[in-house]
């Protein structure tokens, strides 16, 4: 993003998603994905076009995040492969937005999905709980995605390593997840947003 503070505060209150294309130099799609994420706050007004607004506060607070970890608001490459070649609408709760993916909330999510394993578990527990097959679980333990803990005639993990997997960029950044991946984002997605609507 590229912006000028000084453009913004002459801005009115509430913005358009074209103000905000405008004033951070964005395409529709990469705005979009800030807006359909959550990385920049909005509320929608349910119409089919001008249905996004954005409160320039809000906007504001974004930007001085953005200077500081602008990692964090890195376009996943699949968003704009989609978007902009297959003309599809890829939608972006299959990607937890990256300050979500440690949030207390989300550990907690998973930690309750390890709660009835052992402190050690073994690759078809890892595949049971993610969806993917044991012959990708096998893969990421060989590549030192996930360390284990120990090797026997087969891969033991940590409770800990995997949690600490679950809730990584790597993992978030699947290309082709698995439906409980996805659905596990989702979940995320919703019990976080539902603790903001709470907390106005």
């Amino acid at each position: 993003m590229r912006y000028d503070l000084i453009e913004i505060e002459q801005l009115p209150e509430v913005l358009s998603l074209a103000d905000l294309c405008r004033v951070c130099h964005l395409s529709k799609l990469d705005a979009r994905y800030y807006l359909k994420s959550g990385l920049i706050p909005c509320e929608t007004t349910g119409k089919k076009t001008r249905c996004y607004l954005v409160k320039k506060t809000a906007l504001l607070r974004v930007l001085r995040d953005y200077s500081e970890n602008p990692k964090k608001y890195t376009v996943p490459r699949i968003w704009r492969e989609k978007g902009e070649l297959y003309h599809v609408n890829v939608n972006p709760t299959i990607y937890l937005p990256t300050q979500y993916l440690t949030s207390d909330i989300a550990i907690e999510y998973y930690r309750k999905k390890l709660a009835d394993m052992s402190e050690l578990v073994c690759v078809s527990d890892i595949a049971r709980i993610t969806g993917y097959n044991s012959q990708t679980v096998t893969y990421w333990c060989r590549r030192k995605r996930i360390v284990p803990h120990a090797r026997t005639t087969r891969f033991w993990i940590s409770q800990q390593e995997v949690l600490r997997f679950l809730t990584s960029f790597d993992y978030n950044d699947i290309k082709e997840k698995s439906e409980v991946h996805i659905a596990d984002i989702r979940a995320i997605y919703n019990l976080i947003h539902d603790r903001k609507e709470a907390e106005k």
